[in-house]
């Protein structure tokens, strides 16, 4: 396997994502972006990430408002679980990725139903 290239980036430790309980106000905007569904709770309630299904992608960063999430490297975490295996982690993005694109079918089904009532 070939290393990175240093022009785009170096290779760090393996990270996951933590939400600081107390800072947390349960927007749930961290949820839609994560494409492994890593993050777990409901609107206005606490989130938590799910050590054995974080690949680290940082992509639940951006959306929170409060900025209650961070990166940590798994090795500093107590019993943290091995990463997600790659062909779990597909898995979990296509389930994913189908439950979007059918609330979206939904979703555009829904207002094209209210467009003829209208």
């Amino acid at each position: 396997m070939q290393p990175l290239n240093p022009a785009n980036g170096v290779e760090g430790p393996e990270l996951v994502a933590q939400i600081d309980e107390e800072a947390c106000i349960g927007c749930a905007r961290c949820l839609p972006p994560c494409p492994v569904d890593a993050i777990v709770g409901a609107q206005r309630q606490m989130h938590t990430v799910m050590l054995a299904l974080c690949t680290g992608c940082e992509l639940c960063i951006a959306p929170c408002p409060v900025d209650c999430i961070v990166m940590v490297p798994r090795a500093s975490l107590a019993a943290a679980p091995a990463s997600p295996r790659p062909e779990h982690n597909r898995a979990r993005f296509e389930a994913h990725s189908a439950r979007a694109a059918a609330r979206a079918r939904e979703r555009a089904a829904l207002l094209e139903a209210r467009k003829r009532e209208s």
